[in-house]
Protein backbone atom coordinates (compact mmCIF):
# COMPACT_ATOMS: atom_id res chain seq x y z
CA UNK A 1 0.00 0.00 0.00
CA UNK A 2 1.33 3.22 -0.62
CA UNK A 3 0.10 6.74 1.19
CA UNK A 4 -0.88 9.60 -2.34
CA UNK A 5 -0.62 13.27 -1.88
CA UNK A 6 0.23 15.61 0.32
CA UNK A 7 1.48 12.25 2.02
CA UNK A 8 1.80 10.29 -1.20
CA UNK A 9 2.83 7.51 -1.79
CA UNK A 10 1.45 4.18 -3.48
CA UNK A 11 2.47 0.43 -2.28
CA UNK A 12 1.67 -3.30 -2.89
CA UNK A 13 -0.66 -5.18 -0.46
CA UNK A 14 0.52 -8.19 1.24
CA UNK A 15 0.47 -11.23 -0.77
CA UNK A 16 2.23 -9.50 -3.76
CA UNK A 17 5.77 -9.55 -4.42
CA UNK A 18 8.37 -6.84 -4.86
CA UNK A 19 7.48 -5.84 -8.65
CA UNK A 20 3.69 -5.13 -7.32
CA UNK A 21 2.36 -8.53 -8.92
CA UNK A 22 0.62 -11.64 -7.40
CA UNK A 23 2.75 -14.50 -6.50
CA UNK A 24 2.72 -17.50 -9.52
CA UNK A 25 -0.33 -20.47 -7.93
CA UNK A 26 -0.64 -23.84 -9.52
CA UNK A 27 -3.21 -24.24 -12.25
CA UNK A 28 -6.58 -25.42 -11.25
CA UNK A 29 -9.47 -27.03 -13.22
CA UNK A 30 -12.49 -24.59 -12.63
CA UNK A 31 -15.43 -26.64 -11.85
CA UNK A 32 -18.13 -26.17 -15.36
CA UNK A 33 -20.06 -23.38 -13.63
CA UNK A 34 -17.59 -20.93 -12.82
CA UNK A 35 -16.00 -20.36 -16.45
CA UNK A 36 -19.66 -18.27 -17.18
CA UNK A 37 -18.74 -16.09 -13.60
CA UNK A 38 -17.60 -12.82 -13.67
CA UNK A 39 -14.48 -12.21 -11.36
CA UNK A 40 -15.67 -10.67 -7.96
CA UNK A 41 -14.51 -6.87 -8.26
CA UNK A 42 -12.25 -4.95 -5.08
CA UNK A 43 -15.15 -3.80 -2.45
CA UNK A 44 -14.50 -0.70 0.25
CA UNK A 45 -13.81 -1.84 4.02
CA UNK A 46 -15.80 -0.78 6.77
CA UNK A 47 -12.90 1.16 8.23
CA UNK A 48 -9.40 2.09 7.40
CA UNK A 49 -5.84 1.77 9.01
CA UNK A 50 -2.81 3.63 7.15
CA UNK A 51 -0.23 1.84 6.34
CA UNK A 52 2.89 1.78 8.69
CA UNK A 53 6.86 2.12 8.22
CA UNK A 54 8.34 4.22 5.13
CA UNK A 55 6.89 4.10 1.94
CA UNK A 56 8.43 3.46 -1.84
CA UNK A 57 8.29 5.88 -4.19
CA UNK A 58 4.64 7.13 -5.45
CA UNK A 59 5.19 7.26 -9.17
CA UNK A 60 5.03 3.36 -10.16
CA UNK A 61 1.14 3.62 -10.20
CA UNK A 62 1.06 6.45 -12.50
CA UNK A 63 -1.31 5.68 -15.40
CA UNK A 64 -2.75 2.54 -14.25
CA UNK A 65 -6.63 2.45 -14.08
CA UNK A 66 -8.71 2.76 -10.62
CA UNK A 67 -10.47 0.21 -9.88
CA UNK A 68 -12.27 1.25 -7.30
CA UNK A 69 -12.32 5.02 -4.95
CA UNK A 70 -13.24 4.77 -1.18
CA UNK A 71 -14.06 7.24 1.16
CA UNK A 72 -13.55 6.44 4.26
CA UNK A 73 -13.16 8.34 8.17
CA UNK A 74 -9.17 8.05 9.24
CA UNK A 75 -8.28 5.77 11.94
CA UNK A 76 -9.93 6.58 15.32
CA UNK A 77 -11.78 8.70 13.76
CA UNK A 78 -16.51 8.71 13.96
CA UNK A 79 -17.99 7.64 11.32
CA UNK A 80 -18.15 9.84 8.50
CA UNK A 81 -21.83 11.24 8.47
CA UNK A 82 -24.04 10.90 4.90
CA UNK A 83 -23.70 14.56 3.70
CA UNK A 84 -19.66 14.15 4.29
CA UNK A 85 -19.37 11.21 2.36
CA UNK A 86 -21.92 12.91 -0.66
CA UNK A 87 -19.93 16.75 -0.30
CA UNK A 88 -16.42 14.55 -0.65
CA UNK A 89 -17.23 12.50 -3.44
CA UNK A 90 -18.43 15.61 -5.29
CA UNK A 91 -15.37 17.29 -4.73
CA UNK A 92 -13.35 13.86 -5.85
CA UNK A 93 -12.17 13.73 -9.57
CA UNK A 94 -10.09 10.48 -9.62
CA UNK A 95 -12.70 8.52 -11.21
CA UNK A 96 -13.21 4.54 -11.38
CA UNK A 97 -12.06 3.48 -14.69
CA UNK A 98 -9.56 6.15 -15.85
CA UNK A 99 -6.01 6.76 -15.42
CA UNK A 100 -4.69 7.50 -11.77
CA UNK A 101 -2.75 10.45 -11.72
CA UNK A 102 -0.97 11.81 -8.32
CA UNK A 103 -1.35 15.19 -9.47
CA UNK A 104 -5.13 14.77 -9.45
CA UNK A 105 -4.82 13.21 -6.37
CA UNK A 106 -3.14 16.32 -4.46
CA UNK A 107 -5.56 18.89 -6.23
CA UNK A 108 -8.18 16.91 -4.99
CA UNK A 109 -7.29 16.88 -1.15
CA UNK A 110 -6.75 20.46 -1.25
CA UNK A 111 -9.90 21.15 -2.57
CA UNK A 112 -11.03 18.46 0.71
CA UNK A 113 -9.55 20.96 3.03
CA UNK A 114 -10.57 24.10 1.25
CA UNK A 115 -14.27 22.62 1.90
CA UNK A 116 -13.98 23.31 5.69
CA UNK A 117 -15.87 20.06 6.81
CA UNK A 118 -12.96 17.71 7.18
CA UNK A 119 -9.94 18.71 9.96
CA UNK A 120 -7.48 15.93 8.15
CA UNK A 121 -7.67 14.96 4.68
CA UNK A 122 -4.79 11.57 3.23
CA UNK A 123 -5.03 9.62 0.21
CA UNK A 124 -3.55 6.15 -0.13
CA UNK A 125 -3.76 3.51 -2.70
CA UNK A 126 -3.23 -0.39 -3.37
CA UNK A 127 -2.69 -2.91 -6.24
CA UNK A 128 -5.62 -4.51 -7.28
CA UNK A 129 -6.07 -7.52 -10.27
CA UNK A 130 -8.23 -5.40 -12.05
CA UNK A 131 -6.40 -2.02 -11.03
CA UNK A 132 -5.72 0.27 -7.85
CA UNK A 133 -7.65 1.36 -5.15
CA UNK A 134 -7.93 4.43 -4.06
CA UNK A 135 -8.98 5.65 -0.63
CA UNK A 136 -9.60 8.82 0.49
CA UNK A 137 -8.89 8.77 4.85
CA UNK A 138 -10.95 11.86 6.22
CA UNK A 139 -11.21 12.96 9.63
CA UNK A 140 -14.47 14.91 9.50
CA UNK A 141 -14.77 18.17 12.06
CA UNK A 142 -17.85 18.09 14.61
CA UNK A 143 -21.00 20.26 13.73
CA UNK A 144 -21.61 23.34 15.47
CA UNK A 145 -25.41 22.59 17.62
CA UNK A 146 -25.41 25.87 19.55
CA UNK A 147 -23.11 29.01 19.74
CA UNK A 148 -23.20 31.64 23.15
CA UNK A 149 -21.90 35.12 23.75
CA UNK A 150 -21.61 36.11 27.04
CA UNK A 151 -19.94 38.84 28.58
CA UNK A 152 -20.89 41.53 26.08
CA UNK A 153 -22.55 44.83 27.05
CA UNK A 154 -23.85 45.59 23.81
CA UNK A 155 -25.96 44.67 21.23
CA UNK A 156 -25.69 40.67 21.02
CA UNK A 157 -25.89 39.59 17.24
CA UNK A 158 -29.18 38.90 15.85
CA UNK A 159 -28.05 35.90 14.22
CA UNK A 160 -25.90 33.04 15.10
CA UNK A 161 -22.56 34.18 13.77
CA UNK A 162 -22.07 30.35 13.01
CA UNK A 163 -25.48 28.65 11.65
CA UNK A 164 -26.51 25.58 13.21
CA UNK A 165 -25.01 22.72 11.78
CA UNK A 166 -21.90 24.18 10.17
CA UNK A 167 -18.73 22.35 10.68
CA UNK A 168 -16.87 23.74 13.31
CA UNK A 169 -14.36 25.67 11.39
CA UNK A 170 -11.24 27.48 13.55
CA UNK A 171 -11.49 29.60 10.99
CA UNK A 172 -15.04 30.77 11.38
CA UNK A 173 -14.23 30.79 15.26
CA UNK A 174 -11.45 33.63 13.88
CA UNK A 175 -13.97 35.16 12.37
CA UNK A 176 -16.25 35.79 15.15
CA UNK A 177 -13.58 36.35 17.78
CA UNK A 178 -12.29 39.25 15.28
CA UNK A 179 -15.75 40.59 14.69
CA UNK A 180 -16.73 40.73 18.65
CA UNK A 181 -13.23 42.39 19.45
CA UNK A 182 -13.75 45.08 17.01
CA UNK A 183 -17.46 45.97 18.31
CA UNK A 184 -16.16 45.68 21.50
CA UNK A 185 -13.51 48.52 20.71
CA UNK A 186 -15.87 50.13 18.97
CA UNK A 187 -18.20 50.77 22.17
CA UNK A 188 -14.71 52.76 23.63
CA UNK A 189 -13.34 49.45 25.15
CA UNK A 190 -9.68 49.78 23.89
CA UNK A 191 -8.68 46.32 26.05
CA UNK A 192 -10.88 43.47 25.05
CA UNK A 193 -10.02 39.83 25.51
CA UNK A 194 -12.29 36.98 23.77
CA UNK A 195 -11.85 33.22 24.80
CA UNK A 196 -13.66 30.68 22.98
CA UNK A 197 -14.58 26.81 24.42
CA UNK A 198 -16.20 24.01 22.79
CA UNK A 199 -18.26 21.03 24.26
CA UNK A 200 -19.23 18.13 23.35
CA UNK A 201 -22.97 18.26 23.25
CA UNK A 202 -24.12 15.11 21.12
CA UNK A 203 -21.69 12.28 18.99
CA UNK A 204 -20.51 14.21 16.20
CA UNK A 205 -21.78 17.40 17.50
CA UNK A 206 -20.27 20.71 19.71
CA UNK A 207 -21.27 24.18 21.86
CA UNK A 208 -19.42 26.83 20.84
CA UNK A 209 -19.06 29.50 23.91
CA UNK A 210 -17.18 32.67 23.52
CA UNK A 211 -16.33 34.63 26.90
CA UNK A 212 -15.98 38.15 26.27
CA UNK A 213 -13.98 40.32 29.01
CA UNK A 214 -14.56 44.04 28.40
CA UNK A 215 -11.53 46.68 29.50
CA UNK A 216 -12.31 49.60 31.05
CA UNK A 217 -15.09 51.92 28.72
CA UNK A 218 -13.06 55.32 26.91
CA UNK A 219 -14.66 58.23 26.04
CA UNK A 220 -13.93 61.93 24.14
CA UNK A 221 -13.50 64.19 26.72
CA UNK A 222 -11.73 67.10 25.04
CA UNK A 223 -9.71 68.46 21.91
CA UNK A 224 -6.69 70.01 22.25
CA UNK A 225 -4.49 71.43 18.99
CA UNK A 226 -1.09 72.00 19.08
CA UNK A 227 1.40 73.76 15.80
CA UNK A 228 -1.17 75.88 14.25
CA UNK A 229 -0.73 79.08 12.84
CA UNK A 230 -2.96 80.31 10.24
CA UNK A 231 -6.11 77.81 11.53
CA UNK A 232 -7.36 78.65 14.50
CA UNK A 233 -7.88 75.80 17.29
CA UNK A 234 -11.49 76.09 17.03
CA UNK A 235 -11.74 75.70 13.30
CA UNK A 236 -9.46 72.33 13.68
CA UNK A 237 -11.93 71.27 16.35
CA UNK A 238 -14.94 72.30 14.12
CA UNK A 239 -13.65 70.32 11.48
CA UNK A 240 -12.68 67.28 13.39
CA UNK A 241 -16.08 66.45 14.68
CA UNK A 242 -14.89 64.42 17.22
CA UNK A 243 -18.22 63.08 19.28
CA UNK A 244 -17.73 64.28 22.65
CA UNK A 245 -19.29 62.45 25.47
CA UNK A 246 -19.49 59.51 23.36
CA UNK A 247 -17.22 56.20 23.38
CA UNK A 248 -13.74 56.17 22.04
CA UNK A 249 -13.40 55.43 18.44
CA UNK A 250 -9.90 54.91 17.45
CA UNK A 251 -11.34 54.93 13.38
CA UNK A 252 -13.21 58.38 14.14
CA UNK A 253 -9.32 59.59 15.18
CA UNK A 254 -8.26 58.41 11.50
CA UNK A 255 -11.89 60.21 9.95
CA UNK A 256 -10.71 63.44 12.15
CA UNK A 257 -7.28 63.31 10.71
CA UNK A 258 -8.55 63.13 6.88
CA UNK A 259 -11.15 66.05 7.99
CA UNK A 260 -8.29 68.22 8.87
CA UNK A 261 -6.30 67.80 6.51
CA UNK A 262 -9.03 68.85 4.04
CA UNK A 263 -9.42 71.82 5.88
CA UNK A 264 -5.93 73.03 5.18
CA UNK A 265 -5.76 71.72 1.43
CA UNK A 266 -8.97 74.07 0.81
CA UNK A 267 -6.76 76.98 2.22
CA UNK A 268 -3.79 76.55 0.17
CA UNK A 269 -1.44 74.29 2.60
CA UNK A 270 -1.26 71.49 0.54
CA UNK A 271 1.88 70.07 2.21
CA UNK A 272 0.36 70.09 5.19
CA UNK A 273 0.76 67.32 7.90
CA UNK A 274 -1.73 66.06 10.92
CA UNK A 275 -0.99 63.60 13.42
CA UNK A 276 -3.26 62.83 16.74
CA UNK A 277 -3.03 61.13 19.77
CA UNK A 278 -4.89 60.08 23.05
CA UNK A 279 -4.46 60.04 26.18
CA UNK A 280 -6.88 58.45 28.99
CA UNK A 281 -7.10 59.35 32.46
CA UNK A 282 -8.15 56.37 34.94
CA UNK A 283 -11.62 56.34 34.44
CA UNK A 284 -11.68 56.93 30.67
CA UNK A 285 -12.07 60.41 30.04
CA UNK A 286 -10.10 61.13 26.93
CA UNK A 287 -8.15 64.15 25.75
CA UNK A 288 -7.58 63.74 21.88
CA UNK A 289 -4.46 66.23 20.94
CA UNK A 290 -3.89 67.01 17.22
CA UNK A 291 -0.14 68.23 15.94
CA UNK A 292 -0.13 70.29 13.05
CA UNK A 293 2.81 71.15 10.87
CA UNK A 294 0.94 73.66 8.37
CA UNK A 295 3.50 74.06 5.84
CA UNK A 296 3.23 76.85 2.85
CA UNK A 297 0.17 78.76 1.41
CA UNK A 298 0.12 77.86 -2.24
CA UNK A 299 -1.53 79.66 -5.13
CA UNK A 300 -2.57 79.28 -8.43
CA UNK A 301 -0.49 79.32 -11.03
CA UNK A 302 -1.80 78.21 -14.21
CA UNK A 303 -4.89 76.98 -15.56
CA UNK A 304 -4.83 75.22 -18.75
CA UNK A 305 -7.17 72.51 -20.77
CA UNK A 306 -5.88 69.53 -23.11
CA UNK A 307 -7.66 67.04 -25.66
CA UNK A 308 -11.57 67.84 -25.80
CA UNK A 309 -11.19 70.94 -23.38
CA UNK A 310 -8.91 72.54 -25.70
CA UNK A 311 -11.65 72.73 -28.42
CA UNK A 312 -13.76 74.63 -26.09
CA UNK A 313 -11.47 76.59 -23.39
CA UNK A 314 -12.97 79.93 -24.09
CA UNK A 315 -16.11 78.07 -23.27
CA UNK A 316 -15.13 76.19 -20.23
CA UNK A 317 -12.78 79.74 -19.13
CA UNK A 318 -16.17 80.70 -18.23
CA UNK A 319 -17.20 77.84 -16.47
CA UNK A 320 -14.64 76.86 -13.74
CA UNK A 321 -14.61 79.31 -10.85
CA UNK A 322 -10.99 79.00 -9.94
CA UNK A 323 -8.70 81.68 -11.31
CA UNK A 324 -4.48 82.29 -11.20
CA UNK A 325 -3.45 84.01 -8.73
CA UNK A 326 -5.86 82.88 -6.05
CA UNK A 327 -5.26 80.34 -3.18
CA UNK A 328 -5.52 76.92 -4.10
CA UNK A 329 -8.52 74.79 -3.08
CA UNK A 330 -8.41 71.12 -3.49
CA UNK A 331 -12.63 71.31 -3.07
CA UNK A 332 -12.45 74.55 -5.43
CA UNK A 333 -11.15 72.53 -7.90
CA UNK A 334 -13.27 69.50 -7.66
CA UNK A 335 -16.62 71.46 -7.96
CA UNK A 336 -15.25 72.88 -11.42
CA UNK A 337 -14.33 69.09 -12.25
CA UNK A 338 -18.02 68.57 -11.88
CA UNK A 339 -18.83 72.13 -13.83
CA UNK A 340 -16.83 70.58 -16.86
CA UNK A 341 -18.30 67.18 -16.86
CA UNK A 342 -22.04 69.09 -17.13
CA UNK A 343 -20.82 71.22 -19.43
CA UNK A 344 -19.87 68.16 -21.82
CA UNK A 345 -23.40 66.00 -20.68
CA UNK A 346 -25.48 69.53 -21.93
CA UNK A 347 -23.87 68.88 -25.43
CA UNK A 348 -24.68 64.70 -24.73
CA UNK A 349 -21.02 64.00 -24.48
CA UNK A 350 -20.44 61.56 -21.60
CA UNK A 351 -16.38 62.07 -20.73
CA UNK A 352 -13.78 61.54 -18.35
CA UNK A 353 -11.97 65.02 -16.82
CA UNK A 354 -8.63 64.53 -14.99
CA UNK A 355 -6.98 66.92 -12.91
CA UNK A 356 -3.53 67.10 -13.44
CA UNK A 357 -1.48 69.01 -11.13
CA UNK A 358 2.08 70.10 -11.19
CA UNK A 359 3.84 71.30 -7.76
CA UNK A 360 6.13 73.92 -8.07
CA UNK A 361 7.53 74.19 -4.16
CA UNK A 362 10.08 76.80 -4.29
CA UNK A 363 7.57 79.50 -5.81
CA UNK A 364 4.87 77.70 -3.42
CA UNK A 365 2.83 77.37 -7.11
CA UNK A 366 0.32 75.09 -8.57
CA UNK A 367 -0.18 74.41 -12.24
CA UNK A 368 -3.65 72.86 -13.31
CA UNK A 369 -4.32 71.37 -16.33
CA UNK A 370 -7.84 69.72 -17.05
CA UNK A 371 -7.89 66.91 -19.14
CA UNK A 372 -10.83 65.63 -20.95
CA UNK A 373 -11.44 62.72 -23.07
CA UNK A 374 -14.09 60.14 -24.17
CA UNK A 375 -14.28 56.59 -22.49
Amino acid sequence: MRRLAVALALGAVAGCDPAGEPPPRAPVKPPPSASAAAPAGPVCPASFTPPSGAPPSDASYDGETVALVCVLPLAGKPALSAAGVDQARQAITVGQGRPLRTTSVSADLVTLARLGRFGEVAAYAEKAPSGVVVTYALGERPVVSEVVIEGSTGAKPSSPPIPAGAPLDPVAIHTVVEALSSECRSRGHTVCEVKTSTAESAPGSVRVRFDLTEGPQWRFTKVAVTGQKRVSAAEITAAAALPLGKPFDADLLTLAEMRISTRYYDSGMIQAAVSSKADATPDGQVTVTFKVDEGDVFKLRALRFTKLAAAHERALAGVVKVRPGTVFSRSAVKEDLDRVTAFFAARNERVNVVPLTDVHVPSRAVDLTIEVEKP
